[in-house]
């Protein structure tokens, strides 16, 4: 059964809600974000201008999801990738490797020439990442203000 990484549609829209809830509610991140709230994010993620958002399907089924969007840098555009998971009945099995290495591929074909993103040391999705050739950037660290 073959894996297709492609671009999300408005379709994709519910069972990526579902995959994200069910993904994200799960150790170590245990959020408990309201469907609704969710629902929309992916939604606004999809309607933007900038938006570059993913989904692999196994036969049929959304087994993963990379939300991201386009960001201006002086040497062109990076991808930043926002969230990013595999459904927990499908993690470990190189998945999420395709997904990433796929999404890369696809936005390379939207004129992006490079990637970025923020996780926390701490949870298994840095090893992962490193795994995936991403570098820690040195020298560099994120701050938030509400």
């Amino acid at each position: 059964m073959p894996l297709l990484i492609r671009t999300m549609e408005h379709q994709d829209l519910e069972p990526c809600t579902a995959l994200y809830l069910d993904a994200f509610s799960q150790a170590p991140w245990n959020d408990c974000d309201p469907p609704g709230a969710v629902r929309q994010y992916i939604r606004n993620m999809l309607e933007s201008p900038a938006g570059l958002c993913y989904v692999a399907e196994l036969d049929g089924e959304t087994v993963g999801l990379c939300l991201g969007m386009r960001k201006p840098w002086i040497r062109g555009i990076e991808y930043y990738v926002d969230q990013f998971c595999v459904a927990p009945a499908w993690q470990r099995q190189g998945i999420g490797s395709r997904l990433l290495n796929g999404a890369a591929e696809l936005a390379a074909r939207e004129g992006v020439s490079g990637m970025l993103l923020h996780t926390e040391r701490a949870f298994p999705a840095f090893a992962f990442y490193r795994k995936n050739g991403f570098q820690e950037l040195e020298g560099l660290t994120a701050l938030g203000r509400e």
